[in-house]
């Protein structure tokens, strides 16, 4: 993930759902359900994963942002989320916790 963050998108709209993990640089994926299927029992699921080591009394802390709309308009929010946070909430992009994480592949 070169731009930390993934989205499934509706090929007949060109919309749909983002999300933006500054800490995580791969993903893991999976969709349940037919191609083209609607069933209320269809789940499409991605999770952004790292791997680091567990430590004793270790308190885990990250964010995750979440938009809706185009690929285009992903890119823009998520970029402009980026760019706000290295100038006003650099602890957004970061966690103390995962300084030596690597991405889990």
């Amino acid at each position: 993930m070169t731009e930390n963050w993934a989205a499934y998108i509706d090929p007949a709209t060109g919309e749909g759902v983002g999300v933006y993990s500054p800490v995580a640089q791969t993903l893991t994926c999976y969709r349940v359900g037919d191609d083209g299927s609607r069933a209320c029992s269809d789940c499409s699921y991605f999770a952004p994963t790292m791997r680091f080591a567990i430590k004793p009394g270790m308190q885990l802390s990250y964010h995750v942002f979440i938009t809706m709309g185009t690929a285009e308009q992903l890119r823009k929010v998520f970029s402009g989320i980026r760019g706000w946070a290295m100038a006003n909430r650099p602890e957004f992009l970061q966690s103390a916790e995962l300084v030596d994480a690597i991405p889990a592949i």
